[in-house]
């Protein structure tokens, strides 16, 4: 019963304020706070008892800001506790929007509401309600903070500039309430219709922003109109600022010096229009830290070739660097390429060493450049040329001495390399022509040498067989033989190094000589002589005879018999015998008297005489 009261009381607060039954459009300094106090003689309870009610509320409201959708209402009135105090919406009093039992609390509610507030206690009796009606904030204005940028430029290099807008009041939530500025571009300051450059919504900051780039445009000072076009809860507005646009210097052309010899100039050059207070800077890195020069073209010399690449691309960064409100150039890379010459360190063979009708080939070591060609000669002058390029096969008849160089082309940076040699070393199998011996024919026990007729090639060995199937080798080399039968020997070269051949067989045949003739002395003449002093026998040290023979003594040569022992011959004649064979068994034998006699008188020993008387 309590709550219906209160609604109509409610109600009729609403409809006959002062003091009339008519709706009364708030205006924007209309006092947002209204309160009625409802007196039902003490306040009441449930089930027709009589209590006694709290407090009145006492309440403060914050109206919405400008731009804002919601209000505040606080509770300022002591809380006891058993008090609560409530909010309801009066359109639908069951609604309620909050309670509280803490002193100060702060309610946030919609604008365009009106609300009801009272308070309770245990034993369920109600204050008189207070109302209260949150107003709508008035629409929001456009009022640009920046929009005359002092650093917008044009032409190549020029950079983008921001133009802002704020709209105050900030309209709350998203679109539509966010809303959006649409920005203008006009001649300033001539007369014109507005050109459309773009529209921005509300950023995070609260701010509307276009980033927009000049750089079509010719140099001068422009009108910019920021619009913000409203909606069903704010007006639209506009606001205008001055954008100014002036002429950088920009690059127009660019490039390197081609292609540079060591000894050259690298030369880099940067061209653009000509701005106040714009110079050309050249730096070593992409990031333009390292200044090296200033100027449209840099000179710059190549260093000496430190290994890698003979072709090695030098590049260094020019960019014009503009005065405010300008910005500077982005950095231009420009390029020269140094073409460093052949480097030759050597030559190699491969399969240097061949036999006749075999080929080499030819590697000259180095680093190549791209304009250098290989180019081989037989003589260290360069005279003679006989091929290029790298692997260059050749097939001489003879040992021959190659000598190769990179020669680079003239087109650039004509030059030739060291020279290197190499040398092809050609081998020729051997050639046997016949056999032979330092005596075909021989006695028994002889010897004689077996000779190879022909040319030995690189490593040749000459091998001698017993058979002409070559399966059994006597020896390698000129060897000697004493065969005890007439036989016949085959000889051949065995080419073991280059060629790997083996000639044809070759026989050469010793023959047996038959032998009948004994071998011969010389004479011994007698030998005579004296005893030796104090002794019977005379010592002497006879003197063989020579032998000789048509074929060949035997081993054992000239021997000796009959003679005494320790060769003391004694008084008298001895006989001695010399002996000798040849090979075959032919044996001759002479003797030899050694005479001797004993030319020493016999000696007595002087007796002393014997003198007595007779017996």
């Amino acid at each position: 019963m309590r709550k219906i009261v209160l609604l109509i009381v409610a109600l009729i607060f609403l409809l006959c304020k002062d003091g009339n039954a008519q709706t009364k459009t708030p205006k924007k300094k209309d006092v947002a706070v209204a309160a009625i106090i409802i007196d039902d003689g003490g306040g009441g309870g449930t089930g027709g008892s009589t209590c006694t009610p709290p407090p009145t509320p006492i309440l403060s409201v914050t109206q919405p800001v400008p731009g804002s959708l919601t209000g505040s209402i606080t509770v300022n009135s002591p809380i006891g506790p058993t008090i609560v105090y409530s909010i309801f919406t009066i359109d639908d009093f069951g609604d309620v929007s909050g309670t509280t039992t803490t002193q100060n609390t702060t309610f946030s509610l919609p604008a365009g509401q009106s609300y009801i507030i009272y308070a309770t206690n245990s034993a369920t009796c109600y204050s008189n309600g207070v109302s209260v009606t949150i107003i709508p904030a008035p629409p929001a204005q456009v009022i640009p903070t920046t929009t005359a940028v002092a650093n917008a430029s044009i032409g190549f290099g020029g950079s983008a500039v921001s133009l802002v807008a704020t709209v105050t009041p900030l309209p709350t939530g998203g679109t539509p309430d966010g809303g959006a500025v649409s920005f203008f571009l006009k001649d300033y300051p001539s007369a014109g219709s507005n050109t459309p450059i773009g529209s921005a919504s509300r950023g995070a900051d609260g701010r509307y922003t276009l980033v927009y780039n000049p750089s079509s445009l010719p140099a001068a000072t422009y009108r910019v109109v920021a619009t913000f076009g409203g909606n069903s809860t704010f007006g639209g507005s506009t606001a205008n600022g001055t954008l100014t646009v002036v002429q950088c210097s920009v690059i127009t052309s660019y490039g390197g010096g081609g292609i540079v010899c060591p000894a050259g100039t690298m030369q880099f050059v940067l061209i653009g229009t000509s701005a106040p207070g714009a110079v050309t800077r050249w730096y070593s890195d992409a990031g333009g830290t390292n200044l090296v020069g200033e100027g449209t073209a840099l000179y710059v010399n190549p260093p000496a070739y430190d290994g890698g690449s003979l072709v090695r691309i030098f590049t260094y960064y020019g960019r014009i660097e503009n005065a405010a409100p300008c910005s500077n150039s982005a950095l231009q890379a420009v390029s020269t390429t140094v073409l460093y010459p052949s480097i030759a360190t050597g030559v190699r063979v491969f399969n240097q060493f061949f036999c006749s009708g075999g080929s080499a080939q030819l590697v000259l070591d180095g680093t190549q450049s791209p304009e250098g060609t290989i180019r081989w000669y037989t003589d260290a002058g360069a005279v003679n040329y006989v091929g290029e390029g790298q692997g260059l096969s050749v097939s001489p008849t003879v040992t021959t001495t190659y000598y190769g160089r990179f020669e680079d082309a003239t087109r650039y940076c004509p030059s030739n390399s060291a020279m290197f040699s190499g040398t092809v070393v050609v081998s020729f199998p051997s050639v046997a022509t016949g056999a032979t011996a330092t005596n075909a024919s021989i006695c028994l026990g002889q010897s004689t040498q077996l000779l190879l007729q022909g040319t030995p090639g690189t490593g040749a060995v000459v091998q001698w067989f017993s058979d002409a199937a070559a399966t059994t080798l006597i020896g390698e080399g000129n060897i000697s033989v004493s065969p005890t039968v007439t036989a016949t020997y085959y000889g051949r070269y065995d080419d073991r190094s280059i060629c790997q051949t083996k000639t044809a067989l070759h026989p050469v045949t010793i023959s047996l000589i038959p032998d009948n003739q004994p071998p011969t002395l010389t004479t011994t003449p007698p030998v005579t002589g004296t005893t030796d002093a104090g002794v019977c026998y005379k010592v002497v040290n006879l003197a063989p005879p020579t032998p000789a023979d048509n074929c060949a003594i035997a081993a054992a040569g000239v021997t000796l018999s009959g003679l005494p022992a320790q060769n003391r011959f004694p008084v008298g004649t001895t006989i001695v015998t010399w002996s000798v064979s040849d090979v075959t068994g032919n044996l001759t034998t002479q003797t030899q008297s050694i005479v001797i006699t004993d030319n020493q008188l016999s000696t007595l020993t002087v007796t002393p005489g014997v003198t007595g008387t007779a017996d």
